[in-house]
């Protein structure tokens, strides 16, 4: 959920007080011991004594006291006690082991006790413990030189290099008290570090006006290292309140190297994973056809269960938009509502520009579910003018689905209604698709009594509507399709062996413009296949690594008798990808108008290695090809010639995982009687372990291979994310169309990453379809700019979404940055 940014201290208020004293052991040399006690230094006493491993090579002194260790102190540490870093910080905190393997997980079931180098009771009841003081219950731990314990009052007294330590959390100061019996507390000329979030700050004084509200006077809020202070987040009054979850501050200021660059009056902030009511961080943005953009986003928390955004945006060259979402999450099913709206469109003769979502994923009764993915946009330039922050996407043809069904053991039903905004002018009316208004469809698989046989039953209604009323050709028809089956299968560890048989029965009613009239018409034709697999494997050493290869010859017999559908209407169908697994399908054809006529059978071999010691597929390798017994008369449509070779091309792909960081992938089509390559796609991907990215890929397809019909296609794409030092990194994509000798993208642009801030900065060019004109392309250009404050929050948000669209794995690198 977005949230505003981590308040300057996480601890509740009764850190300190929660400190409660049940028994105390001191341990000293004696009552009568020398109790002039010279101060304390801060890099010395409790942290060597309660962690010896930790050394104090090389480590400033004045920043010991903070838990903060120099690069060459962490080296200094056994390889198992080393924090993780990732070099941008110079060093990193690390705080003493404390707690005891056999104290009980609740500090508050531990008993406390003390060390000191003397201690003396009073007749009033107060003990006085002097000379590297040490309290300790548990994982909390008070230091001083000096604590005065009055036992009737609980009233307790700090004197001296003051230092209070719990689970994750530091705190110092000059002096301090606090009374158990009235959970209050007070510090002065405080510091402190919560270690995990790399967050440190100074206050005048922190105490608490009750147990649930800790306040902080002149205080100050970094994620920088102890000796910078690139960015620093101060405020005369800060007040955080454990049981609301807020925190306040008063007369906040964000300054950058000294320069104030925010001012707030008051500011109001979550101090706590619950979801907070509140203004996010703004995004900017420049480019040619909008001008400048600001959003300014504000999240609603309207129930545990419910949330809101609206964002009200400024673009520059059009006008105000407001963009709103909804997000449900219920017992039923969750769900996200959205909806954007630019009145009068200044770049698009006053236009009204607006866009609508709904995504639902639903689960009820058990077996039953629903589904809805609806998008509506008003024009079929949104996408392309209008950027979103809303979980939509440029598509050609934009979703509009409701589905209710279920699925049960042996049996699952649905249905559908789906319709298409189809967003391309190029694409014509002809090709336009139709919607399915509804879609009923009831599947099921039993097992027989014999054993091995199955009984399988498939079957599907569905009524099809052209979106263009007055369209030149069928304009509506009801589809019944009925496919039951039977098969048996052999099973041995060797072997798997499928015989198969099914009855297809289609049966239509059309209503067409041309025709004038409806028409109706039915087939009945049957499929029987055959389907052998052998498996071997064997132990395999190479270069004294054990593996397991195993060796998959597949054998696949299909046979369909010839129907004449070539002069029917496609409704759903169109012809599957031919790659490997193709060879081993029933049919050619994707969706339930055509029915492939065959006689033929698939040869295949796959091989994988398994790596014994990891359990990794570290290689796999398939290839195979279809022989032909007659010929493929059954096509999309009349125009398309029959197929007549007595073979199919070679098709294979080969995965190669060569280590933890690299892996690479190739897919090709050869047709040997031509000598010819009629397709082939290639990927290498390389992620290292200090979090660099390189892709590389080509893709090829041939518009005269017998057994495709596409266009001509030479693409290659490189992107990366490359660390030139610690900090520096290199981004870019080059994305090249050599058929057409030209660049689709070029993306190049610098990341500087320290440790508690970061800056991209991005330049973009890219080809869209011009607006006046789809069949021309226009080259778009953009400089992003993007600045972030670890721990508090940044502008310019909007650049991730384009580098996790131009390069992959980007994504994924963030979140794991972000564990650091």
């Amino acid at each position: 959920m977005p949230r505003i940014f981590r308040p300057p201290l996480f601890v509740s208020a009764s850190f300190i007080t929660g400190l409660t004293l049940h028994t105390v052991s001191v341990f000293a040399d004696s009552a009568q011991a020398d109790t002039t006690i010279s101060p304390r230094p801060p890099e010395s006493s409790v942290q060597e004594a309660t962690n010896p491993n930790i050394s104090t090579v090389d480590s400033p002194a004045s920043y010991r006291y903070l838990d903060w260790l120099s690069p060459e102190a962490i080296q200094a540490l056994p390889p198992e006690q080393r924090p993780i870093t990732r070099g941008v910080c110079e060093g990193a905190y690390l705080a003493p082991v404390i707690q005891r393997p056999d104290a009980p997980a609740d500090p508050r079931q531990a008993p406390v006790e003390a060390t000191a180098d003397s201690y003396e009771t009073s007749d009033d009841g107060s003990i006085t413990l002097t000379g590297d003081v040490i309290i300790q219950q548990g994982g909390r731990q008070l230091e001083s030189d000096r604590i005065v314990i009055q036992q009737k009052t609980r009233e307790t007294r700090l004197e001296g290099n003051v230092r209070i330590r719990q689970e994750g959390m530091l705190m110092t100061g000059s002096e301090g008290s606090f009374n158990l019996n009235e959970k209050n507390l007070s510090l002065t000329d405080a510091e402190y570090v919560v270690h995990d979030s790399h967050i440190r700050g100074t206050a005048t004084r922190i105490h608490n006006e009750n147990e649930d509200v800790l306040v902080f006077d002149k205080s100050s809020y970094t994620t920088c290292e102890p000796d910078s202070n690139a960015w620093l987040f101060e405020a005369s009054d800060i007040r955080l309140n454990r049981a609301s979850g807020w925190g306040t501050a008063k007369h906040a200021v964000i300054r950058v190297k000294d320069v104030p660059v925010f001012y707030f009056p008051w500011l109001m902030f979550p101090i706590d994973d619950r979801r907070q009511s509140g203004f996010l961080f703004p995004s900017f943005s420049s480019g040619e056809d909008n001008g400048t953009t600001v959003a300014v986003p504000y999240y609603l928390n309207l129930a545990p269960n419910y949330d809101a955004t609206l964002t009200p945006r400024y673009i520059g060259e059009r006008g105000e938009q407001l963009e709103a979402e909804f997000r449900y999450l219920t017992l039923y099913g969750e769900g996200e509502l959205g909806a954007a709206y630019l009145p009068d469109d200044q770049s698009l003769d006053e236009e009204t520009r607006d866009l609508l979502l709904w995504q639902h994923d639903g689960y009820f009764a058990g077996d039953w579910y629903s589904r809805v993915d609806y998008t509506r946009v008003s024009d079929d330039d949104y996408f392309q003018d209008l950027a979103t922050s809303l979980n939509a996407k440029s598509q050609t043809h934009l979703n509009q689905l409701a589905q209710v069904g279920y699925t049960g053991n042996h049996l699952s039903g649905s249905l559908l209604v789906q319709r298409y905004q189809t967003i391309d002018e190029l694409i014509t009316d002809a090709d336009l698709p139709y919607r399915k208004q509804p879609q009923f469809r009831l599947d099921g698989a039993w097992e027989l009594a014999s054993a091995g046989f199955r009984a399988i039953w498939q079957s599907e209604t569905t009524r099809f509507e052209h979106p263009v009323d007055d369209f030149a050709g069928v304009v509506e028809a009801d589809r019944i399709t009925l496919k039951p089956a039977i098969e048996y299968r052999y099973r041995k560890p060797w072997a798997l062996v499928t015989p198969r048989l099914q009855l297809i029965h289609s049966q239509y009613d059309f209503t067409s413009n041309t025709a004038g009239d409806s028409l109706n018409e039915e087939q009945t034709l049957y499929t029987a296949s055959l389907d052998t697999r052998l498996f071997f494997e064997r132990d395999l050493d190479v270069s004294g690594d054990a593996y397991l290869q195993t060796l998959e010859p597949r054998l696949f017999y299909l046979y369909r008798p010839f129907k004449e559908q070539d002069h029917r209407q496609t409704f759903d169908s169109s012809l599957f990808t031919f790659d490997y697994s193709q060879l081993f399908r029933e049919n050619r054809f994707a969706g339930n108008d055509r029915f492939g006529d065959a006689n033929q059978l698939s040869l295949g071999l796959s091989t994988a290695f398994i790596e014994e010691s990891s359990g990794w597929e570290r290689f796999r390798a398939s290839a195979g090809q279809i022989f032909y017994f007659r010929d493929r008369e059954v096509q999309l449509n009349e125009s398309i010639p029959d197929a007549t070779e007595e073979r199919s091309a070679w098709v294979g792909r080969v995965e190669w995982r060569v280590n933890e960081y690299l892996r690479a992938s190739a897919d090709a089509q050869w047709d040997e009687d031509n000598n010819n390559i009629d397709r082939a796609n290639g990927t290498l991907n390389y992620s290292s372990p200090e979090r660099g990215i390189l892709n590389l890929s080509y893709r090829y397809a041939d518009d005269g291979a017998a057994t495709t019909d596409v266009e001509k296609i030479r693409q290659s794409d490189f992107s990366f994310v490359w660390p030139a030092s610690e900090q520096w990194s290199l981004l870019g994509r080059w994305a090249y169309d050599l058929e057409y000798d030209r660049s689709f993208e070029n993306l190049l642009g610098v990341e500087y990453d320290s440790c508690c801030w970061r800056v991209r900065l991005v330049n973009r060019r890219y080809l869209t379809e011009d607006s006046s004109n789809p069949a021309e392309v226009e080259a778009q250009r953009g400089i992003f700019l993007q600045f972030q404050l670890k721990g508090l929050g940044g502008v310019g948000n909007e650049l991730d979404g384009v580098l996790s669209d131009s390069i992959s794995g980007f994504e994924y690198r963030e979140q794991q940055l972000s564990n650091f």
